[in-house]
């Protein structure tokens, strides 16, 4: 009985790490294909993706950051973006708008 129970946990063991390979190869290459497509129709997005995957920075900051221009671009079109990192962590990211200017601080009197 010891026999048999060994065997049939033996298969069981093998059959479970045949299936984690080959889902992992199957994985690997949705990711292959899935990566190719996205790098052909919309390479702006590839870089980014390739950019993330490298760098391991978090997405969601980016994606704060990109609202914050957003919110800049449809408001006067001048500002800026500011990402706050205490200790290895994005605690803020803020957008400003501002109002463009190139006026004299002091204006001179005329006589």
């Amino acid at each position: 009985m010891s026999n048999t129970s060994n065997t049939v946990q033996e298969f069981n063991e093998f059959t479970q790490r045949s299936i984690s390979s080959e889902y992992e190869k199957e994985k690997k290459n949705n990711e292959r294909v899935f990566s190719e497509m996205v790098q052909r129709m919309r390479p702006d997005i590839f870089v980014l993706m390739d950019l993330l995957d490298q760098t391991g920075v978090n997405p969601f900051i980016l994606y704060k950051v990109i609202r914050q221009l957003n919110n800049i671009a449809i408001g006067s079109g001048w500002g800026e973006v500011t990402v706050l990192v205490n200790n290895r962590k994005a605690v803020r990211v803020a957008g400003q708008d501002t109002e463009k200017m190139d006026d004299d601080v002091i204006l001179r009197k005329s006589s």
